[in-house]
């Protein structure tokens, strides 16, 4: 990958440094915070879903349009990036408010969120995949649909065109994101099976935090707070 390419990723994804050889991006910092946060659609036919949270952000959030990237497997990803880096329990809030907004009809295991979902760092775009010989690249938004039945390129994605669509991209700042949380629904969920009922009376915090992190009603954010409490106080 070229320099300019890496520069723009920097810029808008991590603070980390990284070297021209690298093929992994990280997403976390030092301090387990985030300055991306990277929706992946894995199947190319829910492209629809894809441009309902694309216009989502811009119509209704007014936040800066994210980078689009597909890949060679078929997947659309949504790169949003943040001035400030955040907390997990914020990312997790937010993604949750727009999950519920406009991809509630979405099976879970057909969208995933990282570094939500643990992964620590992906792989870089553009990129060429030997096994099938393609390439992922960022992508006009415009175009999204040319891909939903062949994913990845055929040819190298013409270098100062991608850092050209990365270079006009905008992180999204602090009071963007303030008024976004503010827009956003709060999810619904149904308990699940064998959650503890966290109306009960708790003699012990630390009961009361792992029934929280293990209540499916409870917000995702909040359940991530609830473990890393835990975590603090030497609890596994």
């Amino acid at each position: 990958m070229q320099a300019a390419p890496l520069t723009e990723l920097r810029r808008l994804y991590t603070a980390a440094d990284i070297a021209g050889d690298a093929a992994q991006l990280p997403l976390l910092d030092a301090a387990g915070t985030a300055r991306a946060l990277l929706i992946e659609f894995p199947q190319a036919s829910d492209w629809p879903s894809v441009g309902a949270t694309l216009s989502y952000l811009a119509d209704e959030l007014a936040l800066p349009q994210p980078a689009l990237s597909v890949s060679v497997g078929g997947a659309f990803t949504l790169w949003l990036a943040f001035a400030t880096p955040r907390p997990l329990p914020q990312l997790a809030a937010f993604y949750d408010g727009l999950r519920a907004a406009c991809l509630s009809d979405l099976p879970a295991e057909r969208v995933r969120c990282h570094p939500l979902s643990g992964v620590e760092a992906v792989p870089l775009v553009p990129a060429f995949d030997a096994g099938v010989e393609r390439w992922s690249a960022f992508i006009d938004p415009g175009m999204g649909s040319m891909f939903v039945s062949e994913p990845g390129l055929e040819f190298p994605p013409n270098p100062e065109r991608q850092v050209e669509m990365l270079a006009g991209l905008r992180a999204i700042d602090d009071r963007q994101l303030a008024k976004a949380m503010a827009q956003l629904p709060t999810p619904v969920q149904a308990p699940a099976a064998g959650a503890l009922p966290l109306a009960g009376h708790f003699a012990d915090p630390a009961a009361f935090l792992l029934a929280v992190m293990n209540d499916a009603s409870v917000p995702l954010g909040e359940r991530i707070s609830a473990a890393s409490a835990l975590l603090a106080a030497g609890r596994r």
